[in-house]
């Protein structure tokens, strides 16, 4: 079974819906405001970049309440999450899982099609 792992609690959840694709979401120092960092296992490295390119848009969004940066390293791609209090980092990372999401159902009907 796939799980979401919380190393601040020390917790594991079952994955949202069986997704096929084990997700680790560390999260460190939200109480007010802080940094979260989420590290997702895409598969590959070449469906890493293409989801890396897809958000970068995103990243240069204007606000005043949160910062993200999104990296790569082999399959694996970084989110780091900077907000100035818990509803803006809530906002920040619910968007961002919403949009991986997104691009993953494309990408998997768009490879599904043309293999």
């Amino acid at each position: 079974m796939d799980l979401l792992s919380c190393t601040r609690w020390g917790r594991d959840w079952p994955a949202n819906h069986g997704e096929r694709i084990a997700r680790e979401i560390v999260l460190d120092s939200i109480v007010l405001g802080g940094d979260a960092v989420i590290e997702i296992d895409l598969g590959s490295e070449e469906r890493a970049k293409i989801l890396q390119r897809a958000l970068e848009p995103e990243t240069n969004a204007i606000t005043d309440r949160s910062t993200t940066r999104v990296s790569v390293s082999g399959s694996k791609m970084t989110l780091k999450i900077s907000a100035n209090d818990l509803t803006a980092m809530r906002a920040a990372i619910n968007s961002f899982l919403s949009w991986i999401s997104a691009c993953e159902r494309t990408l998997d009907s768009v490879i599904g099609q043309n293999p």
